[in-house]
């Protein structure tokens, strides 16, 4: 006997009568058109466990008997439920998040390019003495290092939102043992 989350290659399943028997464990959901697993985004981390397979756990773990209307099975499917919206509303928000962020630099970085290539013609057009072109040059390199700085807000805003996904996917299976575990 073990844990629903157990890496063994067989399960061994207790029917009504306390009888055991092993069988292969069922294949994971496959992933479909989008990337999710069958069963919704959630599916990805945790598999959801039909009736059947909560009830075969359950008499494993405790050694009683669960009826197939037992009211702790609702209390699950009601966290499976939750645990399913929680997912799609973080997915839902994190790729706001990352549009958001991605425009964002976008348009900063188009602002600061305009403004640099305003700048700089403005100044080519007052350029008469050697003084004054010693200074384009320097400006020019400043705008150089502005565009540097550009790409290095960038790559820290794509490290922010692969963070922000890490972040959402722990908290998302911290939800999925807690839900497990409480269930």
């Amino acid at each position: 006997m073990g844990s629903p989350f157990d890496d063994d290659d067989t399960e061994e399943l207790v029917d009504d009568t306390g009888a055991v028997s092993s069988t292969a464990p069922e294949a994971a959901p496959s992933p479909n058109a989008s990337g999710t697993a069958a069963g919704g985004p959630a599916a990805r981390y945790v598999a959801p466990k039909n009736r059947e397979q909560l009830r075969q756990i359950l008499m494993m773990d405790t050694g009683i008997p669960v009826s197939p209307d037992d009211p702790v099975l609702l209390v699950y499917a009601i966290h499976r439920v939750s645990l399913d919206e929680l997912t799609a509303v973080m997915s839902a928000l994190l790729a706001e998040a990352r549009e958001a962020i991605e425009a964002a630099s976008t348009k900063a970085a188009a602002e600061m390019t305009s403004a640099l290539q305003i700048q700089t013609k403005d100044l080519r057009e007052q350029i008469t003495s050697d003084t004054l072109r010693e200074r384009l040059k320097a400006m020019q390199e400043t705008a150089v290092l502005g565009n540097e700085a550009v790409a290095g807000m960038r790559r820290m805003v794509r490290w922010g939102a692969v963070i922000t996904t890490l972040t959402i996917l722990a908290a998302g299976v911290v939800l999925a043992v807690l839900t497990v575990s409480l269930s």
